[in-house]
């Protein structure tokens, strides 16, 4: 399961702190809120609402929420003007992709589908989330006329298109995707906007004008961006029909491929042209030459019908009266070759009666004229502003409404212990001043929550995980088992990290551990001893990287009366011992002596420090901490190493 959750101050969506929905007042026909608080909750309704065929522009605002529907303007709801409260808050989602459609089409995936001529959308997202599926449409404009400013469309393949005879206009937008994720019939100006490829090798576009258009997919003064780490991405590569794709003053990173253009089988005769570009991934000279997909390099004086709207969108773009019909044909021929008669024209035709006309008047959006954009322009934030191109502040990460303990913008691993009976990973918010954030929960516990934070225009990534961890796994750096040589177990006793061990005399190397993790996600290294007697060790590091538990392995060969020639050296613990205990030398020495006592279990118990002066050879031992019972020892004394076991009473 993956939801998104962006918080994102709003100042950066503002340059003040006005309300938009308060600047329009006066100004708003309908308003849509997910929380019950407008006219509508659903964005649908309030567009059947509307009256067919209204001369009047009808306003529709809507307030921030996650609108989790399937959004169709029918062609006979025209002058539809549609305003978000927050671009980044108000969001219009769904899922579709051709497998689980009724007839495996690209058409019917749409999450917004504006049919109607005039319509405008403002300050809106508009995503479908179905991933790296196939097509997954974000946004279809299958109307003449429409205008799209400050909106983001999100998606991965076939994020937005065009239809045939469709005039667009995007001015400072935001368009996401992977693959062909602009593309379409119509003609389609992208003013200042901001163009985001996600994948390696992605394709931005895929155009398929008509063979009587002039002018196709048109990009001014875009500016093409990447995430890190992604490249080798192409400006465009050829559909259908005659394929015609410019971008012109647009700036390049250099995850650009060299070439710039690619191929694709059924596009003939393309026109892929660039004019003044910048960036590191400009390179004029280094462009397409196949006849297929070649690209060019406009002059100034064709570069410049490119910038004229009242020639891009006349009527002169278009098919002439008496070349309609071949240009239907032209058009359908492809999916008459692939027996999609009756689909693709229920799906062109959008519930008229017969195909869409071909544009009978010239068109100028005219944007600067526009009272909404008026309002909108002086408040909104634009894409290209330099304030979205910084690195994203995290202030602190909130989990089930918490702060997380000790957070620290540099660490970007954290776990929380999930309360008994708790199945479902608690909600994530991230307090920031200048970021998007995708939030990625498990689908059970215990798991991982991904919390990706991206700087405002997507380019730069900072990702946190948050472990929701069961039964303390998240700082488990326990072994349940530990071998070494292949042939030899520890008696492990938890909470116990130090052990005596004692080899026989034929064992001279310890060649290699073998460790059993209580948490497999832990991880362990471990260092041998160079000889017997020697110490080695297993350090064990939970999967938080919080906990670190070192085991002692203190090597040792049996020693004591039957392995000294001279016998008078040896030392012991006489029992049964009592409160104190005596322990005997061979003979009068002088040092410092340990005693490490152990139970049956192997734990130490005791570790007791002597200093050895006297003539007499019996010197007392204090064994008042133990209880009664059967007990292992080890007395190291200069640098010999004595063992044995005794009983206390």
């Amino acid at each position: 399961m993956s939801i998104m959750v962006i918080l994102c101050v709003q100042g950066f969506q503002l340059y003040g702190q006005s309300s938009i929905e308060s600047l329009l007042a006066g100004k708003i026909d309908i308003i849509v809120a997910a929380d019950g608080s407008g006219d509508f909750t659903s964005v649908q309704e309030a567009i059947n609402s509307v009256s067919d065929y209204n001369p009047d522009t009808t306003v529709i605002f809507i307030r921030n929420g996650f609108y989790y529907e399937k959004i169709n303007i029918p062609y006979t709801k025209e002058n539809i003007t549609m305003i978000g409260e927050n671009v980044d808050s108000t969001i219009l989602s769904h899922d579709d992709y051709p497998a689980i459609m009724p007839d495996n089409s690209t058409w019917g995936t749409y999450s917004f589908r504006a049919d109607a001529e005039n319509f405008t959308a403002m300050n809106l997202t508009f995503e479908n989330t179905a991933g790296a599926v196939g097509q997954a449409l974000a946004f279809s404009s299958f109307g003449d006329k429409q205008i799209l400013y400050h909106c983001r469309f999100l998606g991965y393949q076939d994020t937005y298109y065009v239809n045939y005879r469709a005039r667009n206009y995007m001015k400072d937008c935001f368009i996401e995707g992977a693959v062909d994720y602009i593309y379409g019939f119509g003609i389609t100006v992208f003013d200042s906007c901001q163009i985001h490829t996600t994948r390696n090798g992605g394709v931005i576009t895929a155009s398929a004008a008509s063979i009587y258009n002039r002018y196709g997919l048109i990009f001014r003064d875009c500016r093409l961006t990447t995430p890190s780490g992604i490249g080798g991405i192409y400006l465009g590569r050829p559909w259908q029909s005659r394929p015609h794709v410019a971008y012109l003053d647009c700036y390049e990173p250099s995850s650009v491929a060299s070439a710039g253009w690619t191929s694709m089988s059924s596009g003939k005769n393309p026109i892929f042209a660039e004019y003044n570009c910048s960036g590191p991934g400009y390179l004029p000279d280094s462009r397409s030459t196949n006849e297929n997909y070649p690209g060019i390099q406009l002059t100034p004086e064709q570069a410049a019908d490119y910038y004229i709207l009242d020639s891009v969108f006349a009527v002169t773009s278009f098919a002439e009266p008496d070349e309609a019909q071949a240009e239907i044909d032209e058009m359908f021929k492809p999916f008459y070759d692939a027996n999609l008669v009756e689909l693709i024209t229920g799906v062109m035709n959008s519930g008229r009666d017969s195909f869409v006309d071909v544009p009978d008047d010239d068109w100028n959006p005219m944007l600067e004229e526009n009272e909404f954009y008026m309002i909108l322009s002086k408040e909104l934030v634009p894409f290209m502003d330099s304030s979205w191109m910084t690195a994203p502040i995290v202030e602190n990460i909130l989990v089930g409404g918490t702060p997380l303990e000790n957070f620290d913008p540099g660490t970007t691993l954290y776990g929380i212990e999930m309360e008994e009976g708790q199945t479902v990973a608690p909600v994530v918010e991230v307090v920031s001043q200048n970021s998007h954030v995708r939030v990625e929960y498990p689908e059970s516990v215990p798991a991982y929550t991904t919390v990706n934070v991206y700087s405002l225009d997507f380019t730069t990534l900072k990702s946190y995980k948050i472990y929701n961890s069961v039964d303390s796994m998240f700082w488990d750096a326990d072994l349940v088992f530990l071998g070494f040589n292949r042939t030899d177990t520890v008696p492990l006793v938890p909470g116990v990290y130090s052990y005596d061990i004692e080899v026989p005399n034929a064992v001279t190397a310890i060649t290699s551990f073998q460790v059993k993790k209580s948490q497999s996600s832990a991880t362990y290294t471990y260092e041998k001893p160079e000889a017997i007697p020697g110490q080695g060790t297993v350090t064990v590091t939970s999967m938080g990287k919080t906990v670190v538990n070192v085991y002692e392995l203190n090597f040792t060969h049996p020693v004591g009366v039957d392995i000294y020639a001279d016998q008078t050296q040896w030392m012991e613990i006489l029992s049964p011992a009592g409160e104190e205990g005596l322990l005997r030398l061979g003979k009068p020495e002088t040092g410092a002596a340990v005693v490490k006592v152990y139970s049956l279990t192997g734990a130490r118990v005791a570790n007791i420090s002597l200093e050895v002066n006297s003539a007499d050879q019996l010197i007392p031992v204090n064994l008042a901490s133990l209880q009664e019972g059967l007990y292992f020892y080890s007395v190291d004394f200069n640098n010999q190493i004595f063992s044995g076991k005794f009983l206390k009473l």
